[in-house]
């Protein structure tokens, strides 16, 4: 890698595991079979992790959502109910 940029890049690229497969063949060339180990951490470890972050963002959204919904539907409940 030539700059911190570069490196940062092929990082999210491997973690986000948009085309992977390239970047794993171009290191294994150049640098040979024991940065193996890094790519199998960085795809189970980093990339597993980086979805279930996602996933509970969006899950606690969904949450707090609903909860907001069903507490304004209560509201009109009972200010239908005072007329």
């Amino acid at each position: 890698y030539d700059s911190f940029n570069w490196a940062f890049l092929a990082l999210f690229r491997l973690m986000t595991q948009d085309y992977w497969e390239n970047l794993f063949q171009l290191t294994l060339r150049s640098a040979g079979k024991t940065y193996m180990v890094f790519f199998v951490l960085v795809i189970f470890l980093g990339s597993f992790y980086l979805i279930n972050l996602i996933l509970a963002v969006v899950a606690m959204a969904y949450a707090e959502q609903n909860e907001a919904t069903m507490q304004e539907a209560i509201e009109k409940e009972k200010e239908f109910q005072e007329m």
